[in-house]
């Protein structure tokens, strides 16, 4: 590439070499060249920057006289330039590379004749300080970029994380569909009941032995169960566990506690009532997990389901309650069971005999034969 003003002066403007590479001494090894003229002090001052080198020569109109007799005729320095700018612009030019100097030899033509002059270019000495210099402008340079380049990655980054966060709450309610309807599929298959571990996050392979014993069917082995509830699934909402499990017959109710106990309730009737608040039973029974027993009502009513749309499952006779379980029942204290040494009372009770504690987990099963 070479670098030439447009008129004596002015900032160079570039302007390709065609034959650059076969006007080089050294032809294998090609040297970027930039080439610069410009007047100063009515001086002509030619400057080639030749790979990371400069060469500069500098040359009043006198001198060029002596030197040729060619720049006789000229009587303005501005005269020459334009010559000399002429030829190297055209291309016709040459330059040899020496081993502390640079010769640039210019093809003129003079009536007609061909005519070649020649300029020495001494190399600029650079001193340790200009190198100094050079570098910290350098290093400068590249942590300009590099902080630029810093503060460019930390938007992107910013702006990519506002995306994901946009994304996540657009994909969050789709996800939460899908799981929901997934979950509700797989919850209407009906699988073995043996195999109620799968489905349950409370019952142990034990705690089924113990339920096989104590529930009342005659084809004890060829049980199938599905979850109709979950409170970690589905929620602690009333209108939520109301909807999923009125009407159905045969449920288990599996409740663990804050205070480590795994209790239930077994009730062969629906668990809604159109006619009556209270459903009794007489094949329903509460147990304990913890004791590894069953307890059958004392009471002549039987153990009853007591209907309350503004409450969870509640367990008991018509004069108190067993199990009590609230709206909101993971978050409440409100509720409590009536256990003592024996299992649970079954006599009239008084507030400080309740056991109160906050649901870890409540689920409900319906089986069926």
């Amino acid at each position: 590439m070479l670098l030439f003003p447009s008129t004596p002066g002015e900032t160079p403007t570039p302007i390709d070499s065609k034959n650059e590479s076969t006007q080089l001494e050294d032809s294998k090894n090609k040297e970027k060249i930039q080439i610069n003229m410009e007047i100063r002090d009515e001086k002509i001052i030619i400057k080639i920057k030749y790979g990371i080198d400069i060469y500069n020569c500098i040359n009043s109109l006198n001198e060029l006289k002596e030197k040729d007799n060619y720049f006789k005729s000229f009587e303005k320095i501005e005269e020459v330039f334009n010559q000399i700018y002429k030829c190297i612009n055209d291309n016709n030019y040459s330059i040899q590379k020496e081993v502390n100097n640079l010769v640039l030899i210019i093809d003129l033509l003079q009536n007609g004749n061909k005519h070649i002059i020649s300029f020495i270019l001494d190399k600029n000495e650079i001193t340790n300080e200009d190198k100094i210099k050079s570098l910290y402008l350098l290093i400068n340079k590249y942590i300009k970029e590099n902080n630029e380049l810093k503060e460019d990655i930390y938007l992107l980054k910013k702006k990519i994380d506002e995306l994901n966060y946009k994304f996540d709450l657009m994909e969050r309610p789709f996800f939460n569909y899908f799981s929901k309807n997934i979950e509700s599929q797989e919850r209407k298959t009906a699988i073995e009941f043996d195999n109620i571990t799968q489905k349950s996050n409370i019952l142990s392979n034990n705690d089924v032995l113990l339920l096989k014993s104590w529930l009342p069917f005659e084809n004890i082995n060829n049980l199938k169960c599905k979850l109709l509830y979950s409170a970690n699934i589905d929620g602690d909402n009333v209108k939520t566990y109301h909807s999923l499990t009125k009407y159905k017959k045969d449920t288990l109710t599996i409740i663990f506690t804050s205070d480590n106990k795994k209790i239930g309730a077994y009730m062969s009737k629906p668990l809604y009532s159109i006619d009556s608040n209270y459903m009794c039973d007489e094949k329903a029974f509460l147990f304990s997990f913890n004791r590894n027993e069953k307890y059958k009502s004392m009471s002549k009513f039987n153990f009853t389901f007591i209907r309350d749309y503004r409450e969870g499952p509640i367990f008991g006779d018509v004069n108190h309650y067993n199990i009590y379980i609230t709206d909101n029942f993971l978050n409440s204290c409100k509720n409590y069971y009536t256990y003592s040494s024996k299992g649970f009372d079954f006599k009239k009770i008084k507030d400080k005999e309740k056991h109160y504690f906050k649901v870890i987990d409540l689920e409900i099963f319906q089986i069926f034969e």
